[in-house]
C-alpha cells in the first residue's frame, strides 16, 4: 500500500493511465477485489470513483464493475467513499442490482436487499423497462429466494407490458415463489398499514382462478361452434344430393340434371350451399388444429396461451 500511495502522490497522472485494454489502476484494484488498494486510490483522488468508463462497448462505472464481479468488500469501499454512487446507472439504464442479477452474483444481491438504504434500486427499471425482479424470474430460480420481500413490486410492467408475475407463471416453481412474495407482503401488512401497492395471496390465487375460468369459457365457446359447424356441414352435404325440385329421370342427355338448373333461385342455392359446406369444413379442420395446442394449454407460458386464445378468437 505504501508503494501505491507513494507512486500516485508523486505522479497523480498514473491514476488516469490506461493499459492496452483500457483498464485504469482503479479497475485493476476492483478486479482483484483489493479493498485496501481501492481505498488508497480514492483517498488520493476521490473523483476517479465517479468516472464513466467503457467496457464491452457499454458506458459503466466502478461500482457497476464491482457488482458484476461480485466483490462486496470493494463495493462497500466505493459506496462509503463516493456518496451516491450506488444510484448510478450504465448506458443500458441498469443499476448495480440489475448487473448483479445478470451476473448471478448472489452475495451482491443479498448485500443490496439487506440494506434498507438501497430500497430504491429494487424496483428501478432499465432501458427495456425491466426491474431486477423481471430479470430474476426469467433466469435464475435459486436467486429468487432472496427477493421474497414486501418491497418487491410484482405488478411492474416492462416495455413488453409484462409483469414479473407474467414471466413467472411459465414455471410452476416460480409461481410458488411469487406466491411467497405475496405472502410475505401479506404478513408485512399485518404489522403496518396497507400501502396502495400491496397485494395479498388471496388476490393472486383469485387471479389464477379467473384466468383458468376464462380459458375454460373460451374452449366451451369453441365446442359449441364445432357442434354448429358439424350440423351445417351435414345439412349442406345432404342438400347436395337432395336438390330442390328433384332430378330428371327420363332417358336422354338431360338425365340426372336438376329440373330447376336454369332457375336463378336454384343457382343461388347451389352457391350458398357450397359456401356453407366449405366454411363448416374449415371450422372443423381449424378445431382439429387447436386440439393439438389445447392439450398443452395448461403447460404453456403466458405468450403461448395468449397466442392460442387469439387463434380461438379468430
Amino acid at each position: 500500500m505504501e508503494c501505491i500511495t507513494h507512486l500516485v502522490y508523486e505522479k497523480p497522472d498514473l491514476l488516469y493511465a490506461k493499459d492496452d485494454n483500457g483498464w485504469t489502476p482503479l479497475i485493476y484494484a476492483i478486479h482483484h477485489n483489493s479493498s485496501l488498494a481501492t481505498r488508497e486510490l480514492l483517498n488520493v483522488k476521490l473523483s476517479i470513483g465517479y468516472e464513466i468508463m467503457t467496457q464491452d462497448d457499454i458506458s459503466t462505472t466502478a461500482i457497476h464493475i464491482a457488482a458484476r464481479l461480485g466483490h462486496c468488500e470493494t463495493m462497500e469501499v466505493l459506496i462509503n467513499k463516493c456518496l451516491g454512487c450506488s444510484e448510478f446507472i450504465d448506458s443500458k439504464g441498469r443499476n448495480i442490482l440489475h448487473v448483479a442479477v445478470e451476473s448471478n452474483k448472489t452475495k451482491v444481491i443479498e448485500f443490496i436487499f439487506q440494506d434498507e438504504s438501497f430500497t430504491s434500486l429494487i424496483n428501478q427499471k432499465d432501458n427495456s423497462g425491466n426491474t431486477p425482479t423481471h430479470l430474476l424470474v426469467a433466469s435464475n430460480f435459486e436467486m429468487m429466494e432472496m427477493v421474497i420481500d414486501s418491497r418487491v413490486d410484482i405488478h411492474a410492467l416492462n416495455d413488453e407490458n409484462r409483469t414479473p408475475l407474467d414471466i413467472a407463471s411459465s414455471d410452476e416453481k416460480r409461481e410458488t415463489l411469487i406466491k411467497g412474495i405475496a405472502m410475505d407482503r401479506n404478513i408485512h401488512n399485518e404489522k403496518s398499514s396497507l400501502s396502495p401497492n400491496s397485494i395479498s395471496i388471496d388476490w393472486y390465487q383469485k387471479e389464477l382462478e379467473a384466468k383458468a375460468k376464462n380459458s375454460e369459457a373460451y374452449f366451451k365457446i369453441v365446442d359449441n361452434l364445432v357442434l354448429v359447424a358439424t350440423l351445417i356441414a351435414t345439412a349442406s352435404f345432404a342438400a347436395a344430393f337432395t336438390a330442390p325440385g328433384g332430378f330428371d329421370s327420363s332417358n336422354g342427355s338431360k338425365q340426372g340434371k336438376p329440373f330447376l338448373l336454369k332457375e336463378k333461385a336454384f343457382q343461388a342455392f347451389v352457391v350458398s350451399n357450397a359456401i356453407a359446406f366449405s366454411c363448416a369444413c374449415s371450422v372443423l379442420l381449424g378445431h382439429v388444429y387447436l386440439l393439438i395446442h389445447r392439450n398443452r394449454y395448461s403447460e404453456a407460458d403466458d405468450t403461448e396461451q395468449k397466442s392460442i386464445d387469439d387463434r380461438i378468437a379468430l
